[in-house]
């Protein structure tokens, strides 16, 4: 199940925090949708770990680079999670 299937089309969220084991970046696609309907409101935390994303054949850098490809910025690097808007 995907976050854009569980919530319906133009749900408001404000904050969304995910901490998949390194697989984060599946659960990101899974709700591209509502990145997308939400930006500019949407502060999205998660677990940055580059070992477990690289266990879970994630490319940590691919991931960042498709949040900003959303239009979302860095705004926060604290121990292992970051915070983007």
């Amino acid at each position: 199940i995907t976050l854009d299937s569980f919530f319906p089309k133009k749900t408001k969220v404000q904050n969304l925090n995910i901490d998949a084991q390194g697989f984060e970046p599946q659960v990101i696609r899974g709700a591209e949708r509502i990145l997308k309907e939400n930006k500019g409101r949407l502060h999205v935390r998660f677990g940055f770990d580059e070992e477990l994303l690289l266990l879970a054949e994630n490319i940590p850098e691919d991931f960042l680079a498709y949040m900003k490809s959303l239009g979302y910025k860095e705004v926060l690097r604290d121990g292992g999670d970051i915070v983007m808007h």
